[in-house]
């Protein structure tokens, strides 16, 4: 009876330390060679999966009164005859719902299957509560609340299951708590708890290499996997926390065991984490907006965009939200405010020391956004205001910028400076756009463009009295014909 009381304290021993660690909500879990050497930390606002409104840890208080009971013989023998109960309900229940030795639940009616489930938990505690030292006990109830636990993890009764996954950890044997801790880290996720949630995938990568660190060294696959999928939840939950410091890292954890086929993923989140000095809460708003306008709701995504300005607290991340602002004020008929604007960040931009404005593809991309609006803004005044000069000047910046509108702008040039047969100036000019236009492969030409720039270039070589060069473009104009 000493030996059986001894393990018991060292049970209950090991739940109070477990308990305290879960409040604290330890960070410091990664000790493998690849995995920061420093202590990691502790969130400021800690709390505890195993005390909160969805959970009432009412069987680790049954164990633990019933241990203090002092059991009678005629405890003993009331007790044995709802283990009786017990194993009869259990028979019943294998023989009806359970295949291939117990171990895969089959369809059934859920209402029978869960009475007959919770007939065998209230047999098990009555007798724990009288005698609590019957040697198979621990085991029988445990199997049963697993069960109970499934059911409702099948049905998504997540509330239930948190309920029976959480009063289950006291009964789990510890080199298996990280997968329990994983589910119910799930369950809190699908109620939007990431408190709980992170806390419990903490947990999870607590448990995993304090019992199976040897297999994360020999690259265990098993391991390997629910350890990347718990530090992938942690860190969307870290995210949703807005702890960006802690996500960043859990990124870059999860970065190391990913497979090749995730990383570019990863590394997309550990940019997002890192951008404005982590400033997650601005970037999900710049990211609703992006959402917005991508569903054509630009009022709305101007009016987010033009809010975080103000929250943002570095000049690239600044740039990069007016550089959407001005696309979207464009697409509204913002349009000099939105070529200003984009004009404004190339104008200040300052290229890292590394290298220079003309190779650094930010400062290039930004080039193309205005390029981009300059090949709209030319559009708009060639053919719907009809004036010539300023679309003159707007098609010139787009086509001497590098942009996928580039050899359009060309055409157009090449067009406009030969529209009017009355008012033909700088015949050299349309020449030389409408020779660039046509061998600039790179970028596709309708067909209809193709024949009307063929016919630009006879008529311009026509008019500088070269009919060789003239006649040339009308069999190139009419082998498109063909």
């Amino acid at each position: 009876m000493s030996t059986n009381l001894t393990h018991i304290l060292k049970f209950y021993r090991f739940l109070f330390i477990f308990s305290v660690f879960s409040n604290s909500f330890s960070q410091t879990l990664i000790n493998l060679e690849k995995w920061d050497e420093k202590a990691l930390g502790t969130h400021s606002d800690s709390i505890s999966i195993l005390n909160n409104q969805y959970v009432d840890s009412y069987l680790p208080k049954l164990i633990q009164e019933a241990n203090r009971k002092n059991s009678t013989d005629e405890d003993s023998i009331n007790a044995l005859s709802y283990i009786i109960n017990f194993s009869r309900t259990y028979t019943q229940y294998q023989n009806k719902y359970l295949k291939n030795n117990g171990t895969r639940v089959s369809e059934g009616n859920n209402e029978e299957r869960l009475s007959l489930l919770k007939s065998m938990q209230k047999d098990l505690e009555d007798a724990t509560r009288l005698f609590p030292r019957y040697p198979r006990l621990t085991d029988y109830l445990m199997r049963i609340v697993n069960l109970i636990e499934q059911f409702y993890w099948q049905n998504q009764q997540w509330k239930n299951y948190l309920q029976y996954a959480t009063n289950g950890l006291c009964l789990a044997n510890p080199e298996n708590k990280y997968s329990l801790y994983y589910r119910i880290g799930a369950a809190y996720s699908q109620l939007n708890e990431s408190k709980f949630a992170c806390a419990a995938y903490d947990s999870a990568i607590y448990y995993i290499f304090s019992f199976h660190e040897d297999s994360l060294r020999q690259k265990n696959n098993r391991f390997e996997n629910i350890l990347y999928r718990a530090l992938f939840a942690r860190a969307n939950c870290e995210e949703k926390l807005f702890l960006d410091e802690a996500a960043l890292r859990s990124w870059n954890h999860a970065l190391l065991i990913a497979a090749d086929t995730l990383k570019k993923g990863i590394e997309a989140r550990i940019k997002r984490n890192q951008w404005d000095e982590g400033n997650l809460p601005a970037f999900e708003k710049y990211y609703t907006a992006q959402v917005q306008s991508s569903q054509n709701n630009l009022k709305a995504a101007r009016m987010l965009l033009l809010e975080v300005i103000p929250e943002l607290k570095t000049q690239p991340a600044r740039n990069d939200v007016e550089r959407t602002l001005s696309l979207i004020e464009y697409r509204l008929g913002y349009r000099f405010q939105a070529l200003e604007r984009i004009w404004k960040i190339i104008t200040l931009y300052q290229p890292s020391s590394t290298v220079t404005a003309e190779n650094d593809s930010v400062f290039t991309s930004y080039l193309q956004t205005y390029a981009q609006l300059c090949f709209l803004q030319g559009n708009y005044e060639l053919f719907t205001l009809k004036r010539h000069q300023p679309a003159f000047i707007y098609l010139s910046k787009a086509a001497e910028i590098n942009n996928v509108n580039q050899r359009q702008a060309l055409f157009l040039l090449t067009y406009l400076l030969t529209g009017d047969k009355r008012d033909i100036i700088h015949v050299q000019k349309a020449s030389e756009y409408g020779h660039r236009a046509w061998n600039f492969e790179e970028q596709e030409l309708s067909l209809t463009y193709k024949q009307l720039l063929a016919q630009r270039l006879e008529w311009i070589y026509a008019q500088q009295g070269d009919f060789d060069e003239a006649l040339h473009w009308r069999k190139a104009f009419l082998a498109l014909k063909n």
